[in-house]
């Protein structure tokens, strides 16, 4: 017989409302990266799947671990109402805040692998010194004669 459990059932809905709204975040999320990364049709419609499936699975495990495996009107009626709240209430704010920071993230990066560049090209310029140093200190220490000039194969 089915154990009804009111309070147990409030909170499932409490947390499936939150769920809802974790929802209209990460889709918050996939907005921001199709505004300023993803930008190609192809791109934005594996973002989608993407989104899809991990909202599928996330409410699945949801179900499975708050209502052993049973799919109830509530929990699903919780998840819509979190998500469709959250998305008209601040969804345009929260879009924002997530390209700003996706923006600039991209600076961020792309002055780090300036400065990066910059700095591998000095040292291997330094490098070069260092191995053009070491081998005229070998010449000279060994007394060893490279030929410079192609030599012509007899044969």
């Amino acid at each position: 017989m089915w154990d009804i459990d009111s309070f147990k059932d409030f909170i499932t809905f409490l947390l499936s409302f939150a769920l809802g709204a974790l929802f209209s975040i990460v889709y918050d999320i996939f907005i921001a990266t199709h505004k300023t990364i993803f930008k190609s049709t192809l791109s934005v419609f594996i973002t989608d799947i993407l989104y899809f499936g991990i909202i599928s699975l996330s409410t699945f495990l949801f179900c499975v671990i708050r209502a052993n495996g049973y799919i109830r009107g509530y929990i699903i009626f919780g998840i819509v109402l979190g998500f469709i709240i959250l998305h008209f209430a601040l969804s345009k704010f929260v879009s924002n805040i997530f390209v700003f920071l996706i923006n600039l993230l991209k600076r961020f990066f792309c002055k780090l692998s300036s400065v990066l560049r910059r700095f591998f090209e000095w040292l291997l310029s330094k490098l070069k010194k260092i191995i053009f140093l070491f081998k005229k200190w070998l010449q000279m220490l060994l007394a060893l004669l490279y030929n410079h000039f192609k030599s012509k194969r007899i044969g």
